[in-house]
């Protein structure tokens, strides 16, 4: 008996083909065995052993290819970060447009769009409603404008002397954005059909004390004219909240602003309230004389910078509550507006200050907002 034969397997019966099995019918062939002596000592099929000494001789391998799982391509960091990054800076994009950005830096790249959403899912992202912002509400000198203001008025901001004002619209034809059907059907909810009477709401926010005050002003047409293309009357369009009508609430609210008997500020001489708004045109003008004359100090909040508001906080859970009540006639909108301001509490409001306080330092950082 050869050397070979003596290393070599007794026969069996073949269950699986293993690795050792393809390299022993590869030294066995090249050792000068017959296929009927492969297939005894092996138990290898004699075809089976043909394509694997076929293999070894024309691909140089004898284990055989990986079957099943898998078969997609393994991309570098690189790429990943490519993706990543593409969509973090404009959360606008869409699959194809992340794809086109990281093409451009990649050329002979093959990125399939579910890969990219496999990607990008794995990353913590997820689609969602999108925040409309304007376009300067970012930019680099608006960062900047932000931080000087964060440096020069943060420290006299104060939950007890800061009064925050600001104004916003509410409509009779706004509903629920979500409600239930049976599986299958719309869930639809009716509004009339017609726009209404806008009612704009001015108010005055305490952190300490809550909502101080609110007005409803209702904006109807004013003025009649005459087309001169139709020779037919029309009347102008509805008027909003303009500078007189802002001088008026703030006159009504300056009676309000002295602070509780029990409040630690009243006890100081010193104290004297301070108003904060933003850069309206209706805030600007002759509105700081009126407030001057008044006693009052006030502060215009940075340009492009309603999270630092903190009545835009209280705006936002008004409308929700006002939403619940679903009035639909103009009467029964006052009456939703007045009923959803009760839910508005000091605690709250304390809690909006204290955000809008903790978004310093992000605004320090020159972070977006």
């Amino acid at each position: 008996m050869s050397s070979l034969e003596q290393h070599l397997p007794s026969p069996r019966k073949r269950k699986h083909i293993e690795h050792s099995d393809e390299f022993t019918v590869v030294c066995l062939r090249e050792h000068g065995a017959s296929w009927k002596k492969i297939t005894l000592t092996t138990g290898v099929a004699r075809s089976t052993a043909q394509h694997i000494v076929e293999v070894h001789h024309t691909e140089g391998r004898i284990a055989k290819k990986h079957k099943g799982g898998a078969h997609h391509i393994v991309y570098s960091d690189e790429v990943r970060a490519a993706v990543v990054s593409a969509q973090e800076k404009d959360a606008v994009l869409r699959l194809q447009d992340v794809r086109s950005a990281v093409l451009q830096q990649h050329t002979t790249l093959h990125l399939p769009l579910q890969t990219i959403s496999r990607m990008l899912i794995k990353e913590g992202f997820t689609t969602k409603q999108l925040q409309q912002y304007a376009n300067d509400r970012s930019t680099p000198a608006t960062k900047q404008k932000r931080k000087e203001w964060v440096e020069q008025h943060a420290a006299s901001l104060t939950a007890d002397n800061t009064i925050f004002i600001d104004e916003t619209p509410f409509s009779f034809n706004i509903m629920r954005r979500r409600g239930r059907s049976r599986k299958g059907e719309k869930a639809v909810g009716v509004v009339p059909a017609i726009k209404g009477k806008n009612h704009t709401v001015i108010a005055a926010l305490s952190p300490t004390r809550g909502l101080l005050h609110y007005e409803i002003h209702v904006t109807v047409p004013t003025d009649e004219f005459i087309n001169k293309k139709s020779n037919k009357t029309k009347k102008t369009g509805p008027k909003g909240v303009d500078r007189e009508r802002f001088r008026t609430f703030l006159i009504n609210l300056f009676p309000l602003l002295s602070p509780p008997s029990s409040s630690s500020a009243s006890s100081s001489p010193s104290f004297t309230p301070l108003l904060l708004f933003d850069n309206a045109r209706i805030h600007t003008g002759d509105i700081d004389e009126t407030i001057f004359q008044a006693g009052y100090q006030q502060l215009r909040l940075a340009p492009w910078s309603p999270e630092l508001n903190p009545i835009e906080y209280a705006f936002s859970k008004w409308k929700m509550v006002y939403r619940t009540f679903y009035p639909s006639t103009e009467a029964a909108v006052d009456e939703a507006i007045k009923e959803s301001a009760k839910t508005i509490t000091p605690t709250d409001c304390l809690h909006y200050f204290n955000h809008t306080q903790s978004l310093y330092a992000r605004v320090l950082d020159l972070e977006d907002l």
